[in-house]
C-alpha cells in the first residue's frame, strides 16, 4: 500500500500544479528578443540616448536610457521593439546637442552591430 501511495502523491501534485499554474505548462508565445549592439569606435567618450517603441517614430516614445560609451565600448540593447538612438553631435561640447534619430528593428535572432 505504501508503494502505491508513494507513486500516487507525486502524480496528484503534478496534476494540481497544472490546474493551479496552467501558464507554466504552456510554451511561451512571446517572440524572442534580439540584440542591437551600439558601438563607439570613434570618440574617447560619447553620450547615447535610446528609446524603444513599436515604430520608428522615435519622438513619440519616452527616453529609455542615456549612457556614456567610452571608445571601444558596446551597448547591447535587448528588445522586441524598434530601437531608436541618437548621440551627441560633438562629444564633450557644451551645450549638449543631439544628432537626429536613427532607428532599426531588432533582429529576432542574433546581434545587429551598429557603429555610432
Amino acid at each position: 500500500m505504501a508503494f502505491r501511495l508513494s507513486r500516487f502523491v507525486p502524480l496528484c501534485s503534478a496534476v494540481i500544479s497544472l490546474l493551479v499554474f496552467p501558464k507554466l505548462a504552456e510554451p511561451s508565445t512571446a517572440p524572442a528578443a534580439g540584440v542591437l549592439a551600439l558601438r563607439n569606435s570613434s570618440w574617447p567618450s560619447v553620450q547615447v540616448e535610446i528609446r524603444l517603441g513599436p515604430s520608428s517614430q522615435c519622438a513619440l516614445y519616452p527616453t529609455h536610457a542615456i549612457r556614456t560609451l567610452k571608445q571601444g565600448e558596446v551597448w547591447a540593447v535587448v528588445s522586441n521593439d524598434v530601437v531608436c538612438w541618437r548621440r551627441e553631435t560633438s562629444p564633450g561640447a557644451q551645450p549638449l546637442k543631439w544628432t537626429s534619430w536613427q532607428s532599426r528593428p531588432v533582429p529576432s535572432a542574433g546581434v545587429d552591430d551598429v557603429t555610432l
